[in-house]
């Protein structure tokens, strides 16, 4: 950094607009020939322009740096002030007026901006609230050593910041799968290839260098990860209706199953012990899809009838499932989950042929903070059953939301097929106008 960027630092350090209202303040002290006499007045100017050379020659960087220079400033501004108080000539009382107007109306625009910057950090705050304690491996920020303190205070994130090894950065980008909110990724650029950054879900947002001990310099780049997907909030006025070319029979949840069939699905899916307080007798299944349930301590997607008939009582809270029409996200019925201590899922019945891009796209409203898993679960042609993950988000508050994913079912594992489904965990959402359609072509349904 040259002299001049070092000085050209001071004015951001102490203020741009006190820095001008100084200048202007000491020109009227040097006019005044009382002043220019006084002994104590030339000891403070000396003491400025002393703390003014220190900081050019040494060249500090930060602004910070340059914060002891305020208080002599702000009494130079001072002097402006009062000056510009007394009489003067109509031409330079308006030159005067002018420049005050123009300088509040800059520190206005600073205001502005500082409140606007410090919305932003508490909103990234809210929105990322739990994470790291509930997905150790799914972190938002990767930073340099140097700048993790800095960001964990500006942030207000605490504990939900993580470190990500510089190894692992190909991993987390190839394999992300959040869609509500986007994510910023600071790498290192050696850790970021080509085939990485052309990543359509990625957008540069800035290229900035590191200072190291070593000569040689290195860049920081910071991403905007967007993931391919969205998840985003819509009014009931605006819901789109389910497209012509959707695979899923019943999407809009408005058919269900009679009581009879309902009650043989939740037998067969959910154990013969299924408890009244999930809906009982009285809940409705959709026509072309069923729940499942896995506890807490599970690990397979979906869960035989027996493991729950065998769990005791108070084990595992029982979850709920319905197909309700009071109230209805859309139309007269949609499909109601809720699940504390476990996954509760729902599958469409329909099997689809393997090959292609497919878009799976429904609506959700729920409660904050319920974890949402949206999936597909590719069909073994030795009736083995494999669940994939495409996106996983948590719900940031009742609003209504519209959730569109991607993914492939082009793997040879598929050839057998697979079926669309979603899943909750650790709180309650009601779905509709499901939507499964080929984004290229792709076989029908079986």
């Amino acid at each position: 950094m040259t002299m001049l960027e070092a000085a050209q630092k001071i004015p951001k350090g102490v203020n741009i607009v006190i820095f001008i209202w100084a200048l202007i303040g000491l020109y009227f002290l040097l006019r005044n020939p009382k002043i220019r006499k006084d002994f104590y007045f030339w000891l403070f100017t000396a003491v400025i322009g002393f703390m003014v050379a220190w900081r050019i020659v040494i060249r500090i960087l930060t602004s910070r740096y340059a914060a002891g220079l305020i208080v002599p400033f702000a009494v130079l501004a001072a002097v402006f002030l009062v000056n510009s108080a007394k009489r003067r000539h109509f031409i330079v009382r308006l030159g005067i007026y002018i420049l005050i107007a123009v300088t509040g109306f800059i520190v206005l625009k600073m205001n502005v901006d500082s409140t606007t910057r410090n919305s932003y950090s508490d909103m990234i705050a809210e929105v990322f609230e739990d994470l790291g304690s509930s997905r150790p491996e799914d972190y938002t920020f990767v930073v340099e050593h140097d700048d993790y303190s800095r960001m964990l205070f500006q942030t207000h994130l605490g504990d939900n910041v993580g470190r990500l090894k510089e190894e692992n950065v190909r991993d987390y980008v190839l394999g992300y799968r959040r869609i509500y909110p986007d994510t910023i990724l600071n790498a290192p650029s050696k850790t970021v290839t080509d085939e990485i950054s052309r990543l359509d879900n990625m957008r540069l947002l800035a290229s900035l260098i590191e200072r190291k001990t070593s000569k040689k310099i290195k860049k920081q780049l910071i991403y905007a990860l967007s993931g391919r997907d969205e998840c985003v909030p819509v009014s009931k006025d605006r819901i789109v209706s389910c497209p012509e070319n959707n695979l899923l029979e019943n999407g809009g949840m408005e058919l269900p199953d009679s009581p009879e069939e309902s009650s043989g699905k939740l037998r067969t899916h959910l154990g013969p012990d299924f408890s009244p307080g999930s809906g009982g007798p009285a809940a409705r299944t959709p026509r072309g899809a069923y729940f499942t349930f896995v506890p807490a301590d599970e690990t397979d997607a979906a869960v035989a009838p027996e493991t729950i008939a065998a769990l005791p009582p108070a084990t595992v809270s029982p979850p709920e499932f319905d197909l309700r029409d009071d109230p209805a996200v859309d139309g007269n019925r949609s499909v109601w989950i809720r699940s504390s201590n476990g996954t509760a899922s729902m599958l469409f019945e329909k099997r689809f042929g393997p090959g292609g891009q497919y878009e799976y796209s429904m609506l959700v409203q729920g409660e904050k903070g319920t974890e949402v898993r949206v999936f597909y679960e590719a069909c073994g042609a030795d009736g083995g059953r494999e669940p994939r993950t495409v996106a996983t988000l948590t719900l940031p508050d009742r609003r209504l939301f519209q959730v569109t994913t991607h993914f492939s079912a082009s793997d040879p594992a598929d050839a057998d097929g697979f079926r669309v489904g979603i899943s909750v965990r650790h709180g309650g959402a009601r779905f509709d106008n499901f939507s499964l359609t080929p984004v290229s072509s792709a076989p029908g349904p079986d």
